[in-house]
């Protein structure tokens, strides 16, 4: 959850989420043409068979990308060049046991390259048992309740006890897990269930009793003095157990999560407009069973904004003009795309977002994309893109970038260009 962690660590925030959404995530910006892009791919290999599979994509740093489908156990990806992690994922549903691991593979991706790299796969560990809900004479099944499995690195898997109350979740990596659960009515909840040393293939049987009451949690998040709109993904932690829950947020700007063990919380807000992700504790919001409690918990710090002005200058009397529909790029120093702008009527623009402090930053300006780069200024002029200015960014801060002039094409000096 904290920025400064590993990459390795910050996984778990990642794949609570994804697993609800993965087949609707767009491609977004992984997609690049073919003149900047590499391909990646390989076969899918596990023990005693080919894995019906699909293969997860991260960045470098392990921010999730976009997943694609394994056919015949053979998968191909088109991306921009760059340091990836791919993650081999077995398509059997959960309670399977005979499950295979996820399986991670880091790739480099030349453009213009192809390069191969195989993915094996291993059977994974698995952890059954049943659940119950209460105790005593009012205890009974804990049909439908969910249950999740907590590596000791973050990742998380999750299943749903059937009728009776059993359960069973396959395909985990080797290691220790805590294992907790909640019912469908969200009032039941577990304590953590420590299984330690699992190794591959290995399945270890647990009683699971939801025994106590679980209370609710609204929670209201702020960017600063305003309510945060943008729905966003947020994860709170038991203080006192370790247990985690994942909710979205509401266009109002809270989230509320309805089956919380009792005690206090901390919190993950993924960035949202142009504040920065931040981890802490949540303010009041002390849970107790079956009541409601409420908190808050507020983003603080801004990411680094460019701002400037684009211009046409006259050549003869270097009169400037305000151009406006430009599209203003800033990129890093490995030429990735950090944020992109476009220029209001008095030629200004800010760009920026949830950036952090970097060097070697340009500002790249380009006539408008859809108008062959015919744009007005002084006149209806031809422009073509402008050398780049180099900036350095600083979280919090807006740095600016001044004036700067697009230049007019070979021929349009003519202070009247062309004709509309």
């Amino acid at each position: 959850m904290d920025r400064n962690r590993s990459p390795r660590l910050r996984r778990w925030c990642t794949l609570l989420v994804l697993p609800l959404a993965f087949a609707s995530v767009a491609l977004g910006a992984a997609d690049a043409n073919a003149s900047a892009s590499g391909l990646v791919r390989g076969g899918i290999y596990g023990h005693g068979g080919t894995p019906s599979a699909k293969v997860l994509v991260f960045d470098h740093a392990w921010h999730y990308q976009r997943t694609v489908s394994a056919r015949d156990g053979i998968y191909s990806i088109t991306l921009a060049p760059g340091t990836y992690w791919l993650q081999a994922v077995d398509r059997r549903p959960a309670y399977d046991v005979k499950k295979y691991a996820p399986a991670d593979v880091k790739v480099v991706v030349r453009a213009g390259h192809t390069t191969v790299h195989d993915i094996h796969m291993h059977r994974g560990a698995a952890i059954v048992g049943t659940l119950s809900r209460g105790h005593g004479k009012n205890g009974s099944r804990g049909a439908w309740s969910k249950l999740v499995a907590v590596s000791a690195s973050g990742e998380a898997f999750w299943t749903k006890s059937n009728g009776k109350g059993q359960f069973a979740v396959g395909g985990l990596p080797a290691g220790s897990y805590s294992v907790y659960a909640y019912d469908r009515g969200h009032t039941w909840v577990a304590r953590s269930t420590w299984v330690p040393k699992l190794t591959a293939g290995d399945i270890a049987d647990r009683h699971i009793v939801l025994g106590h009451h679980g209370g609710r949690l609204l929670i209201d998040l702020y960017g600063g003095d305003q309510h945060i709109t943008s729905r966003v993904t947020v994860t709170v932690v038991s203080r006192r157990t370790g247990q985690f829950w994942s909710a979205v947020s509401a266009a109002n700007g809270t989230v509320t999560f309805p089956d919380l063990s009792p005690g206090r919380y901390s919190i993950s807000v993924p960035g949202a407009g142009d504040y920065l992700a931040r981890s802490g504790d949540v303010s009041y919001g002390d849970v107790r069973a079956g009541r409601a409690a409420f908190g808050s918990f507020r983003l603080t710090e801004r990411g680094a904004t460019v701002s400037g002005r684009v211009v046409d200058r006259d050549p003869k009397t270097l009169t400037t003009y305000p151009i406006s529909g430009a599209q203003v790029v800033l990129k890093d120093a490995a030429g990735r795309v950090l944020a992109t702008a476009t220029t209001a009527k008095d030629g200004s623009f800010t760009a920026g977002g949830q950036l952090l402090s970097a060097s070697g930053v340009r500002v790249i300006v380009n006539p408008a994309a859809d108008g062959g780069g015919w744009m007005t200024g002084e006149s209806y002029c031809r422009f073509v893109t402008a050398d780049p200015v180099v900036v350095e960014l600083v979280q919090g801060v807006d740095t600016g970038a001044g004036q700067i002039v697009l230049p007019r094409a070979a021929g349009q000096s003519n202070p009247q260009c062309a004709a509309r």
